[in-house]
């Protein structure tokens, strides 16, 4: 089975239909947000190029008020999380819930940058309408040293692609395939190419500079 192929062909199905049904307005609220005419506005074309290209910014303003609100509501207390045994009379119960929080609470304060996350998904779900985050663990070695933590990573919604036929309800788990377009260095895919795995094989297909300077 070429994999190559189906990845391809998820691709180019689910490009095409986010840029007919979503593409423009994920536009327009972004530009909105930014202060700038929607694409296709008469502001734009030359009878009006006398004409400021930018508006008063009341959807920014509106969005920056929920913003302050919202985080005025999650930060207000000193504890990030609560978290509560599920029998209070087991002291086992009681002992792991405070354990958990104690954990939750160093992670969420110390190895994840919790207060720009939130804010970073309340501007995006005020401005797009959606917010998309990946959770993963962290763990490599390099040059001695150790990176071993959880990670949280906001993705621009542009940048996902789902099955067109997905459930509107449950799209990420009702979808065929998940295309997750995470842009990357020269560098970094060069250093990708090298990799190889236990059996000496080269993990990543190789293409010369040509090539990759396509891709831009």
């Amino acid at each position: 089975m070429d994999f190559l192929k189906l990845s391809q062909d998820a691709y180019d199905a689910s490009s095409a239909f986010l840029d007919t049904n979503h593409r423009s307005d994920f536009e327009y609220s972004l530009r909105a947000f930014r202060n700038e005419h929607a694409a296709g506005s008469k502001y734009l074309t030359e009878e009006y190029k006398s004409r400021s290209r930018i508006f008063r910014p009341k959807t920014r303003s509106i969005i920056r008020k929920n913003e302050a609100a919202a985080m005025q509501a999650a930060f207000s207390n000193k504890e990030l999380v609560v978290v509560e045994p599920g029998n209070p009379d087991d002291l086992m119960s009681v002992a792991s819930a405070a354990a958990m929080k104690e954990v939750m609470e160093y992670r969420l304060s110390k190895t994840i940058p919790t207060f720009e996350l939130y804010l970073g998904g309340i501007q995006d779900a005020q401005a797009t309408g959606q917010v998309i985050s990946y959770q993963y663990w962290k763990y490599e070695q390099k040059n001695g040293k150790k990176i071993d933590q959880p990670c949280i990573e906001l993705r621009p919604i542009e940048n996902i692609r789902l099955d067109g036929g997905a459930d509107w309800i449950d799209p990420v788990n009702t979808s065929p395939y998940w295309c997750d377009i995470i842009p990357m260095y020269v560098c970094d895919v060069r250093g990708m190419m090298k990799q190889k795995d236990k059996d000496g094989k080269p993990k990543w297909k190789t293409y010369d500079d040509a090539v990759i300077q396509k891709a831009r």
